[in-house]
């Protein structure tokens, strides 16, 4: 069996909600114990309860979170996401529709 981190939990999570399977299918498939899915991700929210408020130069808007201190350059038209301590930059001529996945993903997380 395998042993996963907390992050690597979160990654998993995010595929099965992103995938369209239930959660029971997603661990027969993945050869995952769906009780052990079900306290991990239950761990992951808890956390997410806990987080440090958010500081004001971030907004929420809908379901995530935009930093509003830093601002793109002028010409810059791709997507930049920030969750956290994560970045998504897009390139671009960015993929829309892998973008909308990643952002699906995510919604999961938040």
């Amino acid at each position: 069996m395998k042993t996963r981190s907390l992050a690597e939990w979160a990654t998993e999570i995010a595929e099965q909600e992103a995938s369209g399977l239930s959660q029971q299918e997603w661990c027969k498939v993945r050869n995952i114990n769906i009780n052990t899915y079900r306290d991990r991700k239950s761990i992951l929210k808890q956390q997410r309860k806990k987080a440090p408020p958010k500081s004001k130069a971030t907004e929420t808007v809908g379901w995530i979170t935009v930093n509003t201190a830093t601002h793109p350059t002028p010409d810059s038209k791709a997507p930049k996401v920030k969750i956290g301590d994560f970045t998504i930059l897009a390139e671009t001529d960015f993929c829309e529709a892998t973008f909308i996945r990643i952002c699906k993903a995510l919604k999961t997380l938040c």
